[in-house]
């Protein structure tokens, strides 16, 4: 059995290297040729290729229905798609962890293998070689995501066993004790810089009091605080029909397979009370943080921000940001590495929330270059707040956002993530993409502002310290010097 309980901003390691993850886009020649007998080969300069930015693929059918007991069933037919795939999704990811006690809900997924004192984890394991299938358990601060995939013969089977997990979640206090004990081991042993790094991203760019304020996993000391009786409480805020969605793909038609589905998760009751809420988080605040690391030979240089946008303004505009400025090999960022070499890469990520969106730069820089990329980025963060990028730049971001993992539909699999975001955001999965691959206009409004970034370094404080004062940047709070 393989379960993973993701980071809400997953893959942050892998944002300090450099990943050129843009197809090249589609170009062609412009019209406005020149001919031979007119052209001075000394002066003239051939006219740049023309950006197409071709039209929206079709979206695939989904049908959408609600269950007597609340649960949002979305169902599609794959024609010869082989396998089959069950997922549940939930509303309340890590964002619902009580205050001082962060990690406590990607706690409570680690435990759903455990149902009732007759079926252990062993036992799901062995079920799941039984059928072929394969379990997956993510968490994000807006929702978690609970997945099985298979053999399409095995529909049925799956989607009852997924609705065993859900539904019969029962984990005894020793099984409470011993994976609670584990969680804590582990974390105690990762002395990772960046892992520290981003603890304080997120806590510099929230705030310590708002939930996105903490990675989904947690610290020692807030897991430190949980006890037996906050799992049962969490469990019962979160694990109800009428706050979660089951997304079934198939090569069966829509009514088989929502009877299937029916069948497996008719028995999962409603909540008491209403549904977990989550406000807006504040704007970010100004501030730098060392992470002393004499120990590395790069130094990372992290640049976050809180952008409060919402689903309905400005997510799109966000995205489209995040790609014109480190989405590919011809963005403005990467721009800098090819130009003057002091990076070892640099790149910009978005994670769009219900409530805003998540702003990254990361690069690793020579130690002996840190104050010059440090001015050169925050140079290019700043045109980019003030300055309207060329039409050209906008439709090549726009055409590499289509390659998005987020937006693409390459596989049937890919509706999941994109379904699960519909359904967190009550919208429709065609409004939810034609707003974001369609959006043109790029607004100061959502840019990344430098004057309220928080700015992580991870290297040796003497050295950064500095670079920091001699650049007017706010005082930085130096950690683990």
């Amino acid at each position: 059995m393989s379960v993973r309980a993701l980071n809400s901003f997953t893959a942050f390691g892998a944002l300090l290297l450099f990943i050129a993850c843009a197809s090249s886009p589609r170009v062609e020649e412009s019209s406005d040729r020149v001919s031979d007998a007119d052209r001075d080969d000394s002066t003239w300069v051939p006219p740049p290729p023309r950006v197409v930015v071709p039209p929206m693929p079709a979206l695939p059918r989904v049908e959408e229905k609600r269950l007597a007991n609340g649960l949002t069933v979305y169902t599609h037919q794959a024609g010869d798609w082989r396998l089959a795939q069950v997922v549940v999704v939930m509303r309340g990811g890590s964002a619902a962890d009580p205050v001082g006690k962060a990690g406590l809900v990607a706690l409570l997924h680690r435990l759903l293998p455990y149902t009732n004192r007759t079926q252990r984890p062993d036992q799901v394991s062995q079920r799941l070689q039984e059928l072929g299938a394969s379990l997956q358990i993510v968490v994000e601060p807006d929702f978690s995501r609970i997945e099985l995939v298979g053999p399409a013969r095995h529909l049925d089977a799956m989607a009852q066993l997924l609705g065993q997990l859900v539904i019969d979640h029962a984990p005894l206090r020793a099984d409470f004790a011993r994976v609670h004990a584990g969680v804590l081991a582990a974390l105690e042993a990762d002395t990772d810089p960046s892992s520290l790094a981003h603890h304080y991203l997120l806590d510099r760019s929230f705030g310590t009091e708002h939930p996105y304020g903490h990675a989904p996993s947690g610290s020692y000391a807030s897991l430190s605080r949980v006890v037996f009786e906050d799992v049962a409480e969490i469990a019962a805020s979160l694990l109800r029909a009428d706050a979660a969605a089951v997304i079934a793909i198939s090569p069966s038609s829509h009514e088989v397979t929502s009877s299937v589905i029916a069948r497996a998760f008719g028995r999962w009751r409603r909540g008491r009370g209403p549904t977990p809420t989550l406000t807006a988080p504040p704007a970010s605040e100004a501030s730098v943080t060392i992470i002393h690391s004499p120990e590395l030979t790069q130094t990372g240089v992290l640049i976050a921000q809180n952008i409060p946008s919402s689903p309905s303004n400005g997510h799109a505009e966000v995205a489209l940001f995040s790609q014109l400025l480190g989405g590919g090999m011809s963005s403005l960022l990467a721009r800098l590495r090819d130009r003057s070499g002091y990076t070892y890469g640099v790149h910009a990520d978005t994670r769009l929330l219900k409530h805003g969106a998540h702003f990254l730069v990361a690069s690793n820089v020579d130690p002996t270059q840190v104050e010059t990329a440090l001015v050169e980025i925050l140079q290019v963060l700043r045109d980019a707040s003030t300055a309207a990028p060329s039409a050209e730049e906008r439709d090549r971001a726009r055409l590499r956002l289509r390659n998005d993992p987020r937006f693409r539909l390459e596989s049937p699999s890919d509706l999941v993530p994109q379904l699960s975001w519909a359904f967190i955001s009550e919208e429709t999965l065609e409004a939810m993409r034609a707003r974001h691959l369609d959006a043109r206009e790029l607004s100061a409004q959502w840019a990344p502002k430098v004057e309220s970034a928080a700015v992580v370094l991870l290297g040796d404080a003497s050295a950064l310290r500095p670079v920091v004062l001699r650049l007017g940047l706010p005082t930085p709070v130096v950690v683990g010097d």
